[in-house]
């Protein structure tokens, strides 16, 4: 997300919870607030506070994910980059190169422990 989509969505955000307060207490209540409607008509501003912000978050959490994520399929990245039994480990076992961050540390980590044992 660039910088003009963050800031729609920290206004967007908090708007959809408006709704989706003012859904949830109408409904509660059965009184509509600013609504000439009865029923399951009452949640229709839900639908509109979960559309804009419940989905405004996921697409933020995702977007800072890839960045992570291209930082997680780095090997060079991982802590145990410093040691050089790491680089011997990726050199002898090339298959760890492009696996995620946590099989390549399980798989070193019981590299490490065979060699010791």
């Amino acid at each position: 997300m660039n910088l003009f989509d963050k800031l729609c969505a920290v206004i967007a955000i908090p708007a959809g919870f408006i709704f989706i307060g003012m859904a949830v207490s109408s409904f509660l209540t059965s009184k509509p607030l600013n609504f000439h409607s009865s029923g399951l008509l009452l949640l229709i501003p839900l639908f509109f506070g979960w559309g804009m912000s419940i989905t405004l978050i996921r697409f933020w959490l995702h977007s800072n994910g890839e960045k992570r994520e291209a930082e997680d399929n780095d090997p060079l990245s991982s802590p145990f980059a410093s040691d050089p039994r790491y680089r011997q480990f990726l050199h002898e076992h090339p298959e760890f190169l492009h696996a995620p961050r946590a099989l390549r540390h399980h798989g070193f980590s019981n590299w490490i422990s065979n060699r010791t044992a």
